[in-house]
Order: C-alpha cells, then sequence, then structure tokens
C-alpha cells in the first residue's frame, strides 16, 4: 500500500504527521475499517457527487450512507453520485476505486459530515 503522490507532497507541505496502516485490499469502507481495526465510525470515506456542473466530494463516516436529500437541501442544488469511471479521471495518482478524502488537493470543494469532528 501507498499514499499517492499528490497526498504525500501535501501532507508533506502542510506538516501533517500520519501513519500508514497496512491491510488487505478492500472493496468498500467498512471492509477497511474492519480489516484495519479502525472502528467504522472514525474511518472517513469519501463519495464523489455531481450537480450537472461541478464535482463535490463528501467525506462521512464509514459506517455511513451519503443522503442526497439532506445534500440537495443543504446547498441548493441537485447532486448525483458519479460513476467510477469518471473518478478514475479526478484522481488519477490514486488506485481505482480508491477515493481519497483530501479532496482540496485536487481542486474539489469538500463537504464533511460533522460527526468526524474531533471530539477531545
Amino acid at each position: 500500500m501507498s499514499v499517492a503522490p499528490k497526498i504525500e507532497s501535501h501532507l508533506s507541505r502542510t506538516g501533517v504527521e500520519y501513519d500508514l496502516i497496512n491491510h488487505p485490499k478492500s472493496h468498500t469502507s467498512l471492509e477497511t475499517a474492519r480489516s484495519a481495526n479502525i472502528p467504522s465510525h472514525q474511518l472517513a470515506k469519501a463519495v464523489i457527487t455531481h450537480n450537472g456542473e461541478n464535482y463535490r466530494l463528501c467525506v462521512i463516516p464509514a459506517n455511513h450512507r451519503l443522503v442526497s436529500s439532506w445534500l440537495d437541501e443543504h446547498l441548493g442544488k441537485h447532486y448525483s453520485l458519479v460513476k467510477e469511471s469518471e473518478m478514475e479521471k479526478l484522481f488519477e495518482d490514486c488506485e481505482v476505486g480508491a477515493v481519497p478524502a483530501l479532496g482540496q488537493v485536487y481542486g474539489l470543494p469538500v463537504t464533511w459530515d460533522a460527526s468526524l469532528q474531533d471530539k477531545s
């Protein structure tokens, strides 16, 4: 497992310390959480949406599903999920299917689920 070059550069440039947690390849964020031994409510998953004009990256806990109606109401536009083939173009330095939760690195606006806030 490796870190996408754009992500690694961003984390280095901004001084963010991080650890890589090795885990077997997985197909869902819930599988990733289980295999990496991380509580699913603490693992952020990224969901890519599109409103016909712009993409938006939504970051939610791995054990949640994106509520499109809330997103539409909150942002005042209709958003749909993006097909995986479109994601490959957005994140060309990432493994296929891997969507980083750092949309700003790729020029995407980001909406975070408030439940991911650090409560310490």
